[in-house]
């Protein structure tokens, strides 16, 4: 998805704070829109309203500088996020990447002069589709002699998160206990270890074999 108001907001950094805010209302409608979407496509849309109430948002402005090493150099490290869904605002520079399910890391290109939404599926959204959805590892590289701005509007969910009834049955065994997801986020920041698990949130609240 492209648009225009990138430029403006980029324009007045700083000085536009209704700006910025309206920006972030538009991202977070674009978040419950697709949310909604995927409930519905489940058969428990009417669940989302539940889901949805209790989720909160934190907007990031991020900044590349430009790297020493002109050639394309890898920024930020693969990883997935620890919250419910991620949308990421590309403009201009690309450098975000994604891994495919074979492993192979695929460029989200970047139209010159117009803003890139991507949305993607992370941690708590796994977890709610008790494996359905799979978290999407991604990285950022960044090479050449520009700096690279983008967005990041990171959901969080700030209850109880647990499975749907609806999402368990013979072919999907329940993966996932019941847990605080702030509580989560707080083991997460403060416990080295949980860091380095190859998938925290299952180290956390994975059902045990």
């Amino acid at each position: 998805m492209y648009c225009t108001y990138f430029n403006l907001i980029f324009s007045c950094f700083g000085a536009c704070s209704e700006t910025t805010d309206s920006f972030g209302q538009l991202l977070a409608n674009l978040e419950r829109t697709v949310e909604q979407l995927l409930f519905e496509s489940y058969g428990i849309g009417k669940q989302y309203e539940s889901v949805g109430s209790s989720n909160g948002h934190l907007l990031r402005f991020i900044k590349y500088t430009v790297p020493e090493d002109k050639d394309a150099t890898v920024r930020f490290p693969s990883h997935t996020d620890i919250n419910f869904t991620t949308i990421v605002v590309q403009h201009d520079i690309a450098g975000l990447e994604v891994r495919t399910k074979e492993g192979d890391w695929i460029n989200v290109e970047c139209a010159p002069s117009q803003a890139q939404f991507v949305f993607m599926a992370v941690d708590g959204l796994q977890v709610w589709s008790n494996d359905r959805v799979k978290a999407c590892h991604h990285r950022v590289k960044h090479s050449g002699n520009k700096t690279r701005y983008s967005i990041g509007l990171f959901t969080f969910n700030n209850g109880i998160f647990q499975v749907p009834e609806e999402l368990v049955d013979e072919s999907h065994p329940l993966l996932y206990n019941p847990f605080d997801s702030r509580a989560f986020i707080r083991k997460y920041a403060t416990t080295p270890e949980l860091k380095k698990e190859p998938s925290p949130i299952k180290a956390f609240a994975g059902v045990k074999a």
